[in-house]
């Protein structure tokens, strides 16, 4: 044992540890802990020490020099279970290998993350893909996929439960980690490789239950106008929970070679900053940190990018040999495919078929994820709205020269707060009633086409909204900002309707008209500077956001506004009858806020769009709107769309986090056969994404071909008489990108030649064993060993090939075609490649919050 191991021995832990049995709560186990510790005395010890490095109330202290991260308990675990084995009788590691050493290790850490997945309910993935999520019965199928009542009565103790998989884990991780640092991580040499993949599906699964609940209830809140229903703790608890074990699952699955090759067939972006490490979250954050969504640096964490096509034949390979594999439990009511699928699972081939089924490839689930614990954070925000504290407190939402009113608008406080109660409703309304009253008489009014026409009580709403900032929070001037989002957003009475049609004002809903849409239609200079203004208010901005981005049909008034609001136009304008209270001259957003706006605009849009082909709204009424009208709408929104991009603020191409690729193309797809503003747009976006991830590989397969054709084409030299020769290899290693490597593979005939080769072979060895042929290959024995084991050795390697896995998943696509077992797991390349969208696996924001939760 080395000195740095003796020293992490005697750390402060094992004392707390020795001192303290049950600091932890341990003395309840779930029945899989129960049994798996009561097996032996070790796996009790090993049970401990991980609860111990997971507890908050056990961790080693905090110091300056190390961050108590994953990777660091991990390389505190290790050794100290290695002391907790060798003081076994049983075990004589003095005389094994390394290797048998850390199999051993492996060995129970696996069987502890086991029992701990049955403990937290997260050990099925059968049951968990068929659980009856719908309405009526999802509060009744919980306890498919939460953990028991039993466990739930102790939440610190479940919590540590997904902190301690996650540790156990790495701990797995490290175990099969090359020698030297330098060297790659070989998913191959794991053997939990084929677990750790259906782990990760079945956290993703809990991952979409979660999710669909807690938008369900969010939209039914929407619908009855109260924030009554409420998502249970529990579901948040394990969102989680599950969040952070499928994170951890995913770093280890993407370490590969293949990750970092570009999928140009994919119509689906992600949105990742080059400059974050894919390790950052695992070695440097705290363990307590990472176990919550919001403390996780990376983006996109938990989505799995890993090419899995020679992963399915590595798999294949290694469980050539087994049999049985899982038994599951039926969950309620499965469908039909439920049975094919739990009989593919007991084979050992046909389970890697069916590892593939719902394989939800590239997700964006981990932005849901965030979404829902940032509002969880806003609530608590809200609340504290609700118990008055002072707005000095509060960080501004207002930014730049925004926070601070111009001197005309001081003015104008001063003129109020000095003015007697009878003049004060000259400058701002002093009491609710009034403020009502206006508010349901303005947004019927027609704004008149002279300034100086305008009535002046205008201009008092203005300034009664713009006031709340100064007032004080116990004051009603200081609700005033709410007072008037909400009305504006208040369905409109039938009565205010059929006024506005008579005055042949066009109304076409696809959803109900908000008493905000006749306010812009009768009135829309007023209507838009009551916007900048609700916008200037802390607790009103978000909202007013939302309300345009999401909560809205869709019209040219609004496609207007929006262009403004985006483009810098709005707030102080030359000729506008109003005046902006803030300083800065317009309204000012940030770049999230644009991003997420204009994510959020686009998607009504493509929403709004959709209803020519006829909907049912929730009375059951039959909705379409008239294809003249949407054509016009389009090509307006195309116009729009084509000046943000002159202006920079949307960019095309496949960089940056303001190309929407995936919202322009899904809203324009359907147009470009009857807008031809939307077709030419739509082939500019496709244009830009084929172009950049093109221009990278020609250019350097420019600076690659002269030199290629010299050196590559003479035929390879083969030492050995199994897989690729020596210098192919060494060619391949020494390729640092994948725009090299695609450029000198498909200028070289002889390496082509050479893996057409080597695939031939293994295509037999491949349908012999999924077959079980009983006719032996022709091949020597000795090279079908060398053959198979070469895969396994150079997997990192043959991974940057892309042209040897698309060779290869042909191979298992012939398979699949000609064997039952492996054809009724109905999954296709598409799967493999990312290239469709899995169950809406990139679809899942479509609605977001906006009522408060209690």
């Amino acid at each position: 044992m080395t000195d740095d191991e003796s020293d992490i021995e005697n750390m402060d832990i094992v004392a707390d540890y020795e001192d303290n049995p049950d600091s932890s709560g341990v003395g309840y186990m779930s029945p899989p802990l129960s049994r798996l510790t009561s097996e032996s005395d070790l796996n009790y010890s090993i049970y401990r020490l991980t609860v111990a490095l997971c507890d908050p109330l056990q961790q080693p202290p905090d110091n300056d020099k190390q961050v108590l991260s994953l990777d660091f308990l991990a390389d505190i675990l290790i050794p100290l279970s290695y002391h907790e084995v060798s003081q076994k009788p049983h075990f004589l590691f003095e005389t094994s290998s390394v290797h048998l050493i850390k199999f051993t290790l492996s060995t129970i850490y696996f069987r502890l993350y086991c029992a701990l997945q049955e403990t937290l309910n997260t050990d099925d993935e059968l049951k968990l893909r068929h659980v009856d999520n719908s309405p009526d019965h999802w509060f009744e199928n919980l306890h498919y996929w939460v953990p028991s009542k039993e466990v739930q009565s102790r939440p610190r103790q479940f919590k540590v439960y997904y902190s301690m998989s996650c540790l156990l884990l790495v701990a797995i991780y490290k175990l099969f980690a090359p020698e030297s640092p330098k060297e790659p991580y070989n998913l191959t040499k794991n053997p939990y490789l084929f677990h750790l993949v259906r782990s990760w599906k079945c956290h993703t699964n809990v991952i979409l239950l979660a999710l669909e609940i807690d938008r369900r209830i969010e939209l039914q809140n929407e619908e009855e106008d109260s924030d009554e229903n409420q998502t249970p703790e529990i579901i948040y608890n394990v969102l989680e929970g599950s969040s952070a074990v499928r994170s951890v699952l995913a770093w280890i699955l993407n370490q590969n070679p293949s990750v970092d090759i570009p999928d140009t067939n994919s119509d689906l972006e992600t949105i990742e900053d080059p400059d974050v490490d894919w390790s950052y979250d695992i070695k440097e954050l705290p363990l307590l940190e990472f176990v919550l969504p919001l403390s996780r640096r990376r983006a996109n964490c938990g989505a799995l990018r890993v090419d899995m096509r020679l992963i399915v034949i590595a798999l294949i390979i290694i469980r050539s040999g087994s049999h049985v594999v899982s038994t599951s439990n039926q969950s309620s009511k499965p469908p039909v495919s439920y049975s094919y699928r739990k009989q593919a699972q007991q084979d050992a081939i046909s389970s890697v078929g069916d590892l593939l089924v719902d394989l939800e490839y590239d997700d964006r689930f981990d932005e849901d994820i965030r979404y829902v614990f940032e509002f969880e954070l806003d609530g608590f925000q809200d609340e504290d709205e609700k118990q008055g504290i002072d707005d000095s407190q509060l960080e501004p939402v207002a930014i730049g020269d925004n926070m601070e009113y111009t001197p005309a608008f001081l003015e104008v406080i001063k003129s109020f707060e000095s003015a007697t109660e009878e003049d004060k409703r000259k400058y701002i309304f002093d009491d609710v009633t009034e403020l009502g009253y206006y508010l349901k008489f303005v947004i019927l009014k027609t704004s008149s086409s002279s300034k100086a026409q305008d009535s002046p009580w205008d201009q008092v709403l203005l300034n009664s909204i713009a006031y709340a900032k100064h007032a004080a929070s116990e004051t009603h001037f200081y609700l005033y900002p709410g007072i008037v989002l909400g009305f504006l957003k208040m369905p409109a009475s039938i009565e205010d309707i059929e006024e506005c049609r008579k005055k042949n004002l066009f109304l076409l809903p696809i959803s109900p008209i908000t008493n905000f849409e006749l306010f812009l239609k009768n009135n829309t200079q007023l209507a838009r500077s009551v916007l900048d203004e609700l916008m200037m208010f802390p607790y009103t901005r978000s909202k007013t956001l939302n309300l345009l981005s999401k909560e809205q049909n869709l019209n040219p008034l609004m496609i207007d506004y929006v262009y403004e609001l985006v483009s810098g136009l709005r707030g102080r304008q030359e000729h506008s009858a109003y005046t902006f209270s803030r300083l800065g001259g317009k309204v000012i957003l940030d770049e999230r806020e644009i991003q997420l706006f204009l994510h959020n605009f686009l998607t009504r849009c493509s929403e709004y769009f959709a209803a020519v082909d006829g909907f049912e709204d929730l009375d059951g009424n039959r909705v379409i709107l008239p294809e003249s009208v949407a054509k016009k709408t389009m090509s307006l929104l195309c116009l729009m769309i084509n000046r943000l991009v002159a202006q920079g603020i949307i960019a095309l191409g496949s960089d940056g986090p303001f190309t929407f690729n995936t919202e322009l193309r899904g809203l324009l797809i359907g147009w470009i056969g009857r807008v031809k503003e939307a077709r030419t747009l739509y082939f500019e976006i496709s244009s830009a994404l084929y172009d950049d991830a093109r221009d990278g590989i020609r250019e350097q397969a420019n600076g690659f071909e002269d030199e290629t054709r010299e050196k590559v084409e003479e035929p390879p030299t083969k030492a050995r008489n199994y897989g690729i020769s020596e210098s192919t290899m060494a060619k391949i290693e020494s390729w640092e990108s994948s725009a090299e490597t695609v450029a000198i593979v498909n200028t070289s005939k002889a390496i082509r030649d050479e893996f057409d080769n080597y695939v031939g072979r293994l295509k037999e060895y491949i349908a012999s064993i999924v077959w079980v042929s009983e006719v032996r290959s022709s091949i020597p024995a000795d090279i079908v060993a060398g053959d198979l084991r070469f895969y396994l050795d150079n997997f990192n390697v043959l991974c940057k090939v892309d042209y040897f896995a698309g060779a290869m998943f042909e191979v298992f696509e012939s398979c699949v075609s000609s064997e039952p077992r492996l054809g009724e797991s109905e999954f296709s390349e598409a799967f493999i490649n990312g290239e469709t969208e899995f169950k809406d696996g990139k679809k899942k924001k479509k609605k977001k919050k906006s009522k408060k939760k209690k």
